[in-house]
C-alpha cells in the first residue's frame, strides 16, 4: 500500500476529529448556549491552513496520474477536484464569519449553523467518496514509479496541529483535542 494512502487517510482520521468537535459546537449554537467561538475559529484556521493548501493538493496529484493510468476516471476525478475547490471556499466562509462573530460582528445564528452544518457534512461525503472509491482505485493502478512521482512532486509539510511538531497558534486546540480524547 502507498505511504501516501496512509498519509491522506490518517489526514481524514484527524480531520473527523475536528468535525465531531466542531458539529458538537454547532449543537451548543442551535440550543443558544455559551458557544466556543474561538475553539471553532481555531479548527477552520487548521481547515483552512492545512487540508486545503497541502492535503488536497496531494489528493489532486494522486488524481492527475489515476487519470493518466486510467482516463475512464476523468469524470470522477474532475467532480473531486470541483469539491477540493468547493470545500476551500466554504471553509473560508465559514472561518470568516466565525471572525465576525469573535470580533463582536453581526451574524445570525441560523446563518452560522447553515454554513457550519453545511461545512461538515459536505467534508464529511467528500472523505467516505474518496475512502471508498478513489483510495482503492488508486492503490489498484497506480504503479510504484507513479507513488514516488507524488511524493518528489509534493513538497513536504508537517501538519502543523497532529504532526512531529506543534505550531504554537494551534496549541490551545490541540490541548482541547486531546482533553476531548481522554
Amino acid at each position: 500500500m502507498s505511504i501516501i494512502i496512509n498519509e491522506l487517510k490518517t489526514d481524514h482520521v484527524n480531520v473527523s476529529r475536528l468535525l465531531d468537535i466542531l458539529e458538537e459546537q454547532l449543537e451548543v449554537v442551535h440550543n443558544e448556549q455559551i458557544t466556543n467561538y474561538e475553539l471553532m475559529y481555531d479548527i477552520m484556521q487548521y481547515m483552512t491552513h492545512y487540508p486545503d493548501l497541502y492535503h488536497h493538493p496531494k489528493e489532486d496529484l494522486v488524481l492527475r496520474w489515476l487519470l493518466e493510468r486510467d482516463p475512464t476516471t476523468r469524470s470522477e476525478s474532475d467532480a473531486l477536484r470541483k469539491e477540493h475547490k468547493a470545500l476551500a471556499e466554504k471553509g473560508e466562509k465559514l472561518r470568516d464569519t466565525l471572525r465576525v462573530v469573535i470580533d463582536d460582528g453581526l451574524v445570525e445564528r441560523e446563518t452560522l449553523e447553515s454554513q457550519g452544518r453545511d461545512y461538515v457534512e459536505f467534508l464529511r461525503f467528500h472523505m467516505k467518496r474518496e475512502e471508498e472509491q478513489v483510495f482503492p482505485l488508486a492503490e489498484r493502478t497506480l504503479l510504484d514509479d507513479d507513488w514516488v512521482e507524488i511524493s518528489d512532486a509534493m513538497k513536504h509539510m508537517e501538519d502543523p496541529l497532529f504532526g512531529q511538531v506543534l505550531e504554537d497558534n494551534y496549541r490551545s486546540l490541540y490541548e482541547f483535542v486531546v482533553r476531548e480524547s481522554k
